[in-house]
């Protein structure tokens, strides 16, 4: 049995990624390891009234933000109380980092944009500058959360990089900058499609909705989305019932800005139809088989590469695509594909713990 350490995002209250963290940490376990999610939260990151928060976001992003923190307590309530159920280290400050070394074999660090220096300021912590052994320095999924890497970054990745036993990044554009940078990576899952629908229904609640439902969970503006949401509305008679954060508000809806991660996983369980331009939101509705309308433009290459590699581009809506109401979605096909990436992405996952020192 080997001890690992997997480093994240897991103090965000975001969906995505405190599930992905629930997930990573769920799998790694149920192979017969003891694993803990590290508990440090970098500098950058944990200073939201900051000035350096200010410029990051600048004026307008940054008053919202907080105003809207003081709305959304209930909220993170229900994120702090979920965080707990995740076995995870005490507190770990940057200066306490190395003496981890002793308690951990393997260091994993991903899912999510971890090595996005806009977002940690190039905290090389998430580059796992603190382990000694290289043979301890893995990653799972990590993502650098842009497609090509500013020049004067190059050679501070490539330094840490190359280090590594192990590299795997969520997207292909992380194995592309990686390549570019001397470096080999493999591509492999989302960990919240390396656990089952069985395994998910372990964190979701008791909805009383007494009705069918469309779910709807936008993250960014999107008239078009909406327009979806609309006409589907029309067509089948079902509420609509929305988790408006960050976006969302202006629908006529059942608004539930407080609800936690097991509410967001049961309202995509139990929804007849979701709607959604986030990838774990397109990733969950695959799990339970729901009808899914992906409302997305080019860009959101995350999400259009895995309807593609699973082959349900029928439920890709980009480029104003014109509505067609979705009678059924047939996942067998689907389900062959994904349980075969599953294999390719546990086998290398195993494959770091087991090569691990």
């Amino acid at each position: 049995m080997k001890k690992v350490g997997i480093l994240t995002f897991q103090d965000a209250d975001n969906y995505g990624a405190m599930l992905q963290c629930y997930a990573l940490q769920k799998k790694i376990e149920g192979m017969g390891n003891k694993c803990l999610v590290i508990n440090y939260k970098c500098d950058y990151l944990s200073k939201p009234f900051s000035i350096a928060a200010l410029k990051r976001k600048g004026m307008v992003r940054y008053i919202l933000g907080n105003i809207n923190a003081i709305v959304r307590k209930p909220r993170k309530k229900k994120f702090h109380e979920f965080r707990h159920t995740i076995p995870m280290t005490e507190r770990v400050k940057k200066q306490d980092l190395k003496a981890l070394n002793e308690e951990f074999d393997i260091f994993i660090v991903g899912s999510d944009c971890v090595w996005n220096d806009d977002i940690t300021n190039f905290d090389t912590t998430y580059l796992l500058d603190f382990v000694y052994d290289s043979r301890k320095k893995n990653s799972y999924a990590a993502s650098f959360g842009f497609s090509k890497m500013k020049m004067n970054m190059k050679a501070g990745y490539s330094k840490y990089l190359k280090e590594f036993n192990s590299l795997n990044v969520r997207e292909l554009s992380g194995k592309e900058i990686l390549n570019k940078i001397g470096v080999n990576a493999a591509v492999v899952l989302d960990p919240t499609l390396l656990l089952d629908s069985s395994e998910w229904d372990n964190v979701t609640v008791d909805l009383k909705i007494n009705e069918k439902y469309i779910f709807v969970y936008q993250l960014t503006p999107s008239k078009y989305l909406l327009k979806i949401v609309r006409q589907l509305q029309r067509k089948t008679g079902y509420k609509v019932v929305i988790i408006p954060f960050p976006v969302g508000g202006s629908l006529k809806a059942d608004s539930h800005l407080n609800y936690g991660p097991e509410e967001w996983v049961t309202l995509i369980r139990n929804a007849e139809y979701v709607v959604t331009d986030s990838f774990h939101g397109t990733a969950f509705s695959i799990i339970y088989g729901r009808k899914v309308y992906c409302c997305v433009n080019e860009l959101a290459t995350r999400i259009i590469s895995l309807l593609e590699l699973l082959g349900l581009n029928e439920c890709l809506y980009s480029n104003n695509r014109e509505f067609e109401l979705m009678e059924v979605i047939n996942y067998d096909e689907a389900y062959l594909k994904l349980r075969k990436e599953k294999e390719k992405s546990l086998k290398i996952l195993k494959g770091i713990i087991h090569d691990g020192k």
